[in-house]
């Protein structure tokens, strides 16, 4: 992979991926660029890591890993449900190896359950095609399909 250090360019992408639609304050300036791309019917949420994204050792802040994480895990509900994006109510995450700045992280990401109230996925991140962690995730949906986030319409 790329010498510690080595960013890369933020573009520098596998191919397939384009930008992430949907891009909040928080994402474009603290964790993106996002980007995406469907496999099957899989949603894949890409990213390339950064120096700005390291903790002090160097390596990918878990921070981060657990944001990419919650942004897959709850857009694959909307994705599966035809639902808008859910409220995060908890998430869990295993972090399994330290991630290099300059790797390419994907999340993957699989819908366990869709209730009325409450719906469950979970995701595998792969470095490079390495396995790093693993997250499960709790979310509110709003009853009427609305964003619990958004209000009322």
């Amino acid at each position: 992979g790329p010498a510690m250090g080595d960013d890369g360019p933020p573009e520098k992408k596998p191919p397939g991926f384009e930008p992430f639609p949907r891009q909040s304050p928080f994402i474009s300036t603290a964790v993106g660029p996002l980007f995406s791309r469907r496999d099957g019917e899989q949603l894949v949420i890409g990213l390339r890591v950064e120096s700005r994204h390291s903790n002090s050792r160097s390596w990918a802040h878990g921070g981060l890993l657990s944001t990419v994480a919650d942004i897959a895990l709850g857009h694959a509900i909307a994705a599966g449900s035809g639902a808008a994006v859910p409220t995060t109510v908890g998430i869990a995450i295993d972090y399994l190896s330290p991630v290099p700045i300059g790797s390419w992280v994907e999340v993957r990401t699989s819908v366990l359950r869709v209730g009325r109230r409450l719906a469950f996925s979970s995701a595998e991140l792969r470095a490079d095609g390495e396995l790093i962690a693993r997250a499960n995730g709790t979310f509110a949906m709003a009853e009427d399909g609305a964003s619990i986030r958004r209000g009322p319409t």
